[in-house]
């Protein structure tokens, strides 16, 4: 634990999306994302507007915790966020990407567990135990926000 005079609290913000942080709704829209083989690889999104209220709230909490995380409420496999935008979009699916057979020591094992690795269902409950409520909280509700006629 910190042995300082001054409080201090951590954030650990998910992926963040909003206003002018759109690659992946732009990836989808342009055609250049994939959808993974194999097993799912979660993400946790949070709404550029939700990061800025996470801050705020807790700058105002009479004795914060040291440590939370601020992301929205439905982690999910990234193809199912994919898939979504594209249908929002009115573009086609993102085309799938079959997994590669791994070889002992091949190159691609290595990737494949540090995706793996990245894949994690994160909750914030303990964000959510301080009275916050996300505007938007889920990828849905955060994207259909940036896209017109959503």
């Amino acid at each position: 634990m910190w042995n300082s005079s001054w409080p201090a609290v951590a954030v650990r913000f998910g992926g963040i999306y909003g206003p002018g942080r759109t690659r992946l709704m732009d990836s989808v829209r342009d055609g250049a994302a994939v959808l993974s083989g194999g097993p799912p690889v979660y993400t946790n999104r949070i709404h550029r507007d939700d990061c800025v209220r996470v801050l705020e709230h807790l700058l105002h909490l009479p004795d914060p915790e040291p440590l939370y995380l601020a992301v929205d409420n439905d982690p999910a496999p990234l193809d199912e966020v994919l898939r979504w935008l594209a249908a929002q979009l009115g573009v086609p699916e993102p085309p799938r990407v079959p997994q590669a057979p791994l070889k002992p020591g091949a190159e691609t094992r290595r990737d494949a567990a540090s995706r793996m690795r990245a894949s994690k269902r994160c909750r914030n409950a303990r964000l959510r135990a301080t009275g916050f409520a996300l505007r938007y909280p889920s990828y849905r509700d955060g994207y259909a926000a940036l896209i017109p006629d959503a």
